[in-house]
């Protein structure tokens, strides 16, 4: 199986791309510091860069994938929820889904998972 994945430098996301891995799956991770997600996750994956906030994600990222797991979003946990930070974890979200759909809806992936 193939699986793109999107936050997964994250808490929960690096634990599945280890077990995605692990159990042999290919994954491709969308990110917006391909070298830093590389130092993180390691040679596994295959990376894209994506600005998920200005652009829609690259198509190329979805050729020959089967299923998408979405837990792309700024960090909650992450200092004071001030206006500003409120606004950086809503934006982060929806209208980071809302580019991530918008290449979704063009590829032929069976299965999309979100959080």
């Amino acid at each position: 199986m193939k699986v793109l994945i999107t936050g997964g430098t994250g808490f929960v996301g690096s634990q599945i791309v280890k077990k995605l891995l692990n159990r042999g799956d290919e994954v491709n991770v969308l990110t917006r510091n391909v070298p830093r997600a590389a130092m993180k996750l390691g040679a596994g994956p295959d990376y894209f860069k994506w600005d998920p906030l200005n652009e829609a994600a690259p198509e190329e990222a979805f050729k020959g994938v089967d299923a998408v797991i979405n837990l792309m979003g700024e960090n909650i946990s992450d200092g004071r929820w001030d206006d500003a930070h409120k606004k950086r974890i809503y934006d982060s979200r929806i209208i980071g889904t809302q580019n991530l759909v918008t290449t979704l809806n063009n590829s032929s992936v069976k299965s999309f998972i979100s959080t």
